[in-house]
């Protein structure tokens, strides 16, 4: 809701200002369409401004809507932009200690900050080394993950092993396996990263999202020889090929198959 209510105090509201919603015509909303750069913010925008229009017809305030025409296919101004080993070892040794378990579990999974943040004890299983991901938090709620390939076992390697195991000394009473400063479940993704900025500002790293450490996982567990459909698994993608088609270019071309990702 604040985020939704962010958008429209700043670029719905001050463009179509004064205007009543019988005035607003498809040229109007082709012309909004054009102030954007960024898809995802575009379309949280149409979102909000269509299913309002969409409202106003069911209430009997208008009868027709402007909203005939295709959003504008935007280039998103998102980047893969991965960790390096030493980055990602400084970042987990200085994170606060609410926040390090969490860290390091992303960078050694390569999870979706969701699905780690609706990862369950029971999920945990020491005895097989593995983990097993069926719900993420998304919004304030717990959710189904992202696709069907996205409800998978991985592999729990030893680091993972052993962050998760100084995890339950923490939190081995609760159901979820990381909890908030209040001792709650985190609501999302976005509610990590107003400390993971700051973080990463103490430590003098560029600026990037949490959803980062994904990429860091894939990147530097195939640039050290790992096995390309092993990881396509451990990321929940679809196919091998969406894998390859994000991540070829850190592939190797000789046979190692040294695993000394973030070795400590």
């Amino acid at each position: 809701f604040r985020s939704y209510l962010s958008l429209y105090s700043s670029r719905i509201e001050p463009y179509f200002k004064n205007k009543y919603i019988t005035d607003i015509k498809p040229i109007d909303v082709h012309n909004w369409y054009k102030t954007f750069k960024d898809r995802s913010t575009l379309n949280s925008c149409n979102t909000i401004l269509k299913y309002s229009f969409e409202k106003a017809i069911l209430k009997g305030y208008i009868s027709n809507t402007p909203f005939l025409i295709k959003r504008p296919k935007l280039i998103s101004s998102y980047e893969m932009n991965p960790f390096s080993f030493d980055e990602a070892k400084i970042i987990i040794n200085s994170a606060p200690d609410k926040l390090k378990n969490l860290i390091a579990v992303l960078f050694y999974t390569g999870m979706r900050t969701g699905e780690a943040l609706g990862l369950k004890w029971e999920n945990i299983n020491f005895d097989n080394f593995s983990i097993k991901i069926d719900s993420q938090m998304t919004g304030g709620f717990e959710d189904t993950p992202k696709t069907i390939s996205s409800n998978r076992v991985i592999d729990m390697l030893p680091q993972t092993e052993l962050y998760l195991k100084e995890q339950f000394k923490v939190t081995n009473d609760s159901k979820y396996v990381f909890l908030n400063s209040i001792n709650k479940p985190f609501s999302s993704s976005s509610s990590l990263q107003y400390s993971w900025n700051i973080l990463l500002k103490k430590l003098n790293i560029k600026k990037r999202s949490i959803y980062q450490t994904r990429h860091t996982f894939a990147s530097n567990m195939l640039s050290n020889g790992e096995f390309p459909l092993w990881v396509s698994q451990m990321l929940g993608h679809k196919s091998l090929n969406i894998t390859l088609e994000k991540y070829s270019k850190f592939i190797k071309n000789d046979e190692s198959r040294k695993i000394t990702y973030l070795d400590k």
